[in-house]
């Protein structure tokens, strides 16, 4: 978040020789729940939605190949709040890498493959703690917390 509550999603480059991926989201509601998701493929590009309504995309495929490499074989750091890394993400509507999420966080998956819009939505929409039976189990379902 910036310092007007905006939502940013950032995806450095590690590889020093192209562009990063920034999306710029909504201006986040205080005191309200919010469904956020991520998600990415190549061949669909980075997405960026809230309560399951899509808020903006990034502009190349290939930077995301090339943001972090092989991630089948190299391990990939997610970091939820803040960004501890070099200020490559400073300037970016005001974000600030000493700036820190100010919330709670509830019912974390992680993936291995692109949800679809449906799957969101479905998400989304659940009135209590996720259920399996709206997006099963599989194994390309890294990880899930509550």
């Amino acid at each position: 978040q910036n310092d007007s509550n905006t939502l940013v999603a950032y995806l450095p480059n590690a590889t020093a020789t192209g562009d990063s991926v920034n999306i710029i989201g909504p201006q986040m509601p205080s005191n309200a729940w919010v469904h956020v998701a991520f998600t990415w493929s190549t061949e669909n590009r980075a997405k960026l939605y809230t309560s399951s309504y899509l808020q903006g995309a990034s502009g190349e495929a290939s930077i995301l190949n090339n943001a972090r490499g092989d991630h089948n074989s190299s391990p990939m750091t997610i970091t939820l709040g803040k960004y501890n890394g070099a200020a490559n993400c400073e300037g970016i509507q005001g974000i600030s890498t000493s700036q820190t999420f100010m919330g709670s966080l509830d019912e974390m998956f992680v993936f291995a493959r692109e949800l679809q819009e449906s799957e969101l939505i479905k998400l989304a929409n659940q009135p209590r703690r996720i259920e399996r039976a709206v997006v099963p189990r599989t194994k390309n379902q890294l990880t899930y917390y509550s």
